[in-house]
Parts: structure tokens; sequence; C-alpha cells
């Protein structure tokens, strides 16, 4: 299990696709439902390589439904060599953040 701590955007993202509507029964529904209970429960929790990029594809699927503050990037292709981990450091650098390590 490679997991890293999540950042203060996915946090923010799953509290807002946690409003969302979704047809009855979806994966995208049950996914982010697992989500949000594991914040309310545990609060901060490590997100997996494969969380955080279906994380960033749902949440840019359902971007209609949420607020434009979230500005949501559309998520690279999966056959591109740019990892999630690595896109998210060059969204915070873009956006003035610090890096981490």
């Amino acid at each position: 299990y490679a997991g890293y701590s999540m950042t203060d955007f996915q946090f923010n993202l799953i509290i807002a696709l946690d409003s969302v509507s979704f047809l009855p029964g979806c994966w995208d529904k049950r996914f982010v439902k697992t989500l949000a209970r594991k914040i309310r429960l545990d609060g901060d929790f490590d997100l997996s390589d494969k969380q955080s990029e279906w994380l960033l594809r749902t949440g840019y699927k359902y971007r209609g439904q949420l607020s434009a503050k979230l500005q949501i990037p559309k998520p690279p292709k999966t056959n591109d060599t740019v990892t999630i981990q690595d896109y998210q450091k060059m969204l915070d650098w873009n956006s003035g953040k610090a890096l981490k390590a």
C-alpha cells in the first residue's frame, strides 16, 4: 500500500462530492460515500494512488454540481507518464504553494 497524506484540495473535494446527486447504485456514489464516511470517522487519512486518481476523475465528472471555487483540473490521461502525485505537485506549484517532500 503506497499511500500518502490527503491534501486540502482532496479533503474539500470529498466533502463537496458527498452532496452530489448520483444515479442509484452507481460505483461513483459508493466510492464517494465510503471516503466521506472515513473522513467523518477518522478525520484525515491516507489515500492510495488509485483512490487519489479516481477522486480527481470523479470530481471532474461531477464538476457541474460542485462549487466553482474548487477549480477542478482535467485529470491526466491514464497512459500519460505523469503520476497523479506529480500532477498534484504541479498544480500546487502553479498556485504558489510550497512543495512537500
